[in-house]
């Protein structure tokens, strides 16, 4: 959940937290889990149509921010890179009007004692569920510990050696693998059964494009980004732990993720699903065939001639098609969604609005949303508490359109951080009234019960 390889080596050590990008949060240390090995995904596709590690940062929430230098560099284009090729583009998704939500009303009544009326705790599945009694361990320690809603891994967020492949996911399904833990058990089913009984609130939690399982199976959905002058497949900074990536703006790629979405919703009810993992790691991406032919027949230029170090008219003509391109993305997949679930409540993790680079625009977002939930790594991102209140949440609001905001924290502040943090939150946007707590590895109660008591006035 959290940001890619490329932001956890350049800012911290946060996987969704502090690993690698979270996708709910970053991720953090891994345990000693060992990865299992997972059958390739099945190439059947839904005919319909279809937010842990760093990602690179702009430097700054100036108005208009370089291109952060930690990330992996894109120099300028060699004068060799290949022409643009004649490939038909596929039809821009701008000519479709997507219906767009408004605002809900608050889920929980307002209690005074308390920061947050809705309190979250983001669970990964395979460092918490290995086998069947850690089902009920886990929705205890939510429940006991004064949290109200669990958010539930169901799809791999990270390609962390030591656990599974990104892109397997925790339910039987007939389009993507599983990892062979779960082949005797449903995780999911007893995971959402289990928080009923409790009396708690089930967020799905489903990263989307962050897939090896679907890169590896289709070579041709990979990411291609400009690197050293050339166009080559993107697999993250740190090449002696790859990442693999698939390309959001290929119809085929969006049609698989909705596929895997729409049969997770027409095996199980929640009450939210999160997105994850709707965004680029830089500028200089994507750069595959298909995009490139799509980016001159609207604008005129190849990007591959971009010069991805210089923000200029240019870069952010670039930019700008590419989160327009992410939205209706956003806007097709949820409008699939809500044809199964009318009711649900659907949301995503988003990475600070200053880090232009990833080319997720939650001004564009938010119309067909209805919460955004963004990663308040403070800590991982090399900022100081106040950034969270004086930089990233007042962003964010302003891009919401009226929607929910979610701030999404690290478990492992200070108390004092926290209080820092939350009581300047109150004050300045009382209408904050949901929290979310990450932890790349395994929950245990003390961490939960700590979590739980800064929440309190």
């Amino acid at each position: 959940m959290k940001y890619s390889l490329a932001l956890v080596a350049t800012l911290f050590v946060m996987g969704c937290s502090k690993s690698n990008f979270p996708i709910a949060t970053p991720g953090q240390s891994s345990d000693n889990s060992s990865a299992e090995a997972t059958p390739t995904p099945k190439p059947t596709v839904s005919p319909s149509p279809t937010v842990s590690p760093s990602p690179t940062v702009s430097p700054s929430p100036t108005v208009t921010p370089s291109p952060s230098p930690t990330v992996t560099p894109s120099p300028t284009p060699s004068p060799t890179v290949s022409p643009s090729p004649t490939v038909t583009p596929t039809p821009s998704p701008t000519a479709t009007a997507y219906p767009t939500v408004p605002p809900k009303a608050p889920i929980f009544p307002v209690d005074n004692s308390r920061y947050f009326d809705e309190r979250e705790i983001i669970v990964r599945s395979f460092r918490n569920f290995e086998q069947p009694s850690n089902v009920a361990r886990v929705l205890d320690l939510v429940k006991n510990s004064g949290f109200n809603t669990i958010s539930i891994q169901i799809k791999q967020d990270e390609d962390d050696p030591e656990e599974t492949p990104s892109g397997s996911v925790f339910y039987p399904s007939q389009i993507a693998p599983r990892p062979s833990r779960y082949n005797n058990w449903d995780v999911i089913k007893e995971l959402i059964n289990g928080a009923r009984q409790r009396g708690l609130r089930v967020k799905a939690w489903m990263p989307l494009f962050h897939d090896q399982q679907a890169a590896l199976a289709h070579p041709e959905w990979a990411m291609k980004a400009m690197i050293n002058g050339q166009i080559v497949s993107y697999t993250g900074s740190n090449q002696s732990k790859p990442e693999y990536f698939i390309n959001p703006l290929n119809t085929d790629v969006q049609n698989y993720q909705i596929s895997i979405i729409k049969e997770f919703m027409s095996k199980y009810s929640v009450d939210s699903v999160v997105f994850d993992w709707i965004r680029f790691d830089d500028y200089h991406m994507d750069l595959s065939d298909t995009t490139r032919a799509a980016y001159k027949a609207y604008s005129g230029v190849d990007p591959a001639t971009l010069n991805f170090n210089n923000y200029n008219s240019a870069l952010q003509k670039w930019n700008d098609w590419r989160t327009t391109q992410l939205a209706q993305f956003t806007a097709r997949i949820t409008t699939e969604m809500r044809k199964i679930q009318p009711g649900i409540e659907i949301g995503a993790y988003i990475l600070p609005p200053e880090f232009l680079e990833v080319g997720q625009d939650a001004a564009k977002l938010s119309p067909y949303l209805d919460f955004l939930a963004p990663m308040a790594y403070a800590d991982d991102f090399g900022k100081p508490m106040s950034w969270i209140y004086n930089t990233i949440i007042p962003q964010v609001v302003a891009k919401a359109n009226g929607k929910k905001v979610v701030p999404t924290f690290d478990h492992d502040w200070t108390e004092a951080e926290y209080r820092d943090v939350f009581t300047n939150l109150a004050a300045k946007f009382p209408q904050i009234r949901a929290v979310s707590f990450f932890k790349y590895q395994w929950w245990d109660l003390e961490d939960a019960v700590f979590d739980d008591k800064v929440t309190r006035k």
